[in-house]
């Protein structure tokens, strides 16, 4: 039950910022600003192919933040997924890429 809360609570922290910055920001022509936010699911946990600079955070460049990025090249990425991560973790250690041009969060 705790971690259905805690995923509710991501789901509606990640819209709200999306939807704000979205509103107050200006178009990007190059494709989307993206941040990619979350636990082991973002990060790819059991995909292979980490990438080494991630660390205990298992970070894959078979996930779904990179193939994104990989298929629509946006103007700018950052991956702060960790595995592991709880609504906590996302909110005091990855909301840090978020800014006024950042026009997709996933």
């Amino acid at each position: 039950m705790r971690r259905i809360k805690s995923l509710s609570a991501l789901a509606t922290l990640s819209l709200a910022l999306m939807f704000s910055l979205v509103m107050t920001g200006p178009a990007q022509a190059a494709g989307p600003s993206y941040v990619a936010l979350g636990d082991s699911y973002s990060a790819g946990n059991g995909a292979g192919n980490y990438d080494s600079s991630s660390g205990n955070c298992h970070r894959s460049f078979s996930a779904y933040p990179y193939l994104w990025k990989n298929a629509h090249a946006p103007s700018s990425f950052a991956d702060t997924s960790c595995s592991g991560a709880v609504t906590t973790d996302v909110t005091n250690n990855q909301l840090a890429p978020l800014n006024s041009s950042t026009g997709l969060v996933s």
